[in-house]
Order: structure tokens, then sequence, then C-alpha cells
């Protein structure tokens, strides 16, 4: 198995367990410190956003060690999976730009302060993990198929009988 498949299943693993513990932060914080009167309006974007990134690791993950790299995707998969990194991509930008609007609306960082680092740090480690987790979730499809028993068959049936 190449390292770029490896690297996948483990940026995976790295958000599943990073947007995971956050998703059951922001869960705790709401049912212990908001008030239920108070809307969540802005939020709730947010937190579904949250779920989106672990669901989709989750799937990748199911993916890659059911199917990866021989077994064929049903038609049903496939769809699920195109929804799956449609969803993904929007999660993605809508936590990147929350993100940014942390660090620049309510932390108003300033030159001496640590935190404001750790933000950029988390926005540009969510930002090539996601970019890369992408990019592989959208070229793993054409690897099961090209790797996939049928496919090498009718590989087999070409080279064996050329036109």
């Amino acid at each position: 198995m190449k390292l770029k498949w490896k690297l996948f299943a483990l940026a995976n693993y790295l958000l599943l367990f990073v947007y995971g513990f956050l998703f059951l932060g922001a869960l705790r914080f709401t049912a212990e410190f908001v008030n239920p009167d108070e809307k969540l309006g802005s939020f709730t974007p947010f937190m579904i956003s949250l779920f989106i990134i672990f669901f989709n690791c989750v799937f990748n993950l199911y993916i890659f060690h059911i199917y990866f790299p021989h077994k064929l995707l049903s038609r049903r998969k496939e769809i699920l999976y195109l929804i799956s990194t449609i969803l993904f991509v929007a999660a993605l930008i809508l936590v990147l730009v929350s993100i940014l609007q942390a660090y620049n609306e309510e932390l108003n960082p300033d030159p001496e302060d640590d935190f404001a680092y750790v933000i950029l740090s988390f926005f540009f480690l969510t930002l090539s993990l996601g970019l890369f987790v992408l990019i592989c979730q959208l070229k793993i499809r054409k690897v099961i198929g090209k790797n996939s028993p049928h496919a090498l068959s009718k590989q087999a049936k070409k080279e064996q009988f050329p036109n």
C-alpha cells in the first residue's frame, strides 16, 4: 500500500478524533452553559459542520478498510460517498470561516497572546488535513474502480485479444 493511502487513513483518524472531541465539547457546552431561552441560530450550523466532518471521516475509514483497494463500490455507496464529499467541503469551509471569525472578532489578537497562535495553527492544520483528505477522497473511487477484479479482468481480456 502506498504511503499516500496510509496518510489518508491517518489524517481521517486524526480529524475523527479532533472533530469528535470538538462536537462532544460543543454539545456539553450547549447543555450546561446555554440558557434554554437563548437562540442558537449561529452556533447550530457550526455544530452540524463538526458532525458532518466527523461522519465523513467515519465513512472514509469504512470505505478505506472494507473496499480499498480491490472491492468495487455499489452504485448506492458511490452516491452516498459523493454526497458525503459535497457535505464535507461545505462543512470544512464553514468551520474554517468560523475559526477565522473567532480569530478576528473575539480574540483581537495582540502580539504577545499565544492563544492567537494556537487558533492560527488549528486553522492551518484543519485546512491542510481537510484538503489532503478531500483530494484523496476524490481519487479513492477511481483507484478502487481500477483495481477491482471486474476492471482487472476487462484489462486482461483487452491485452489478450487486442483489436
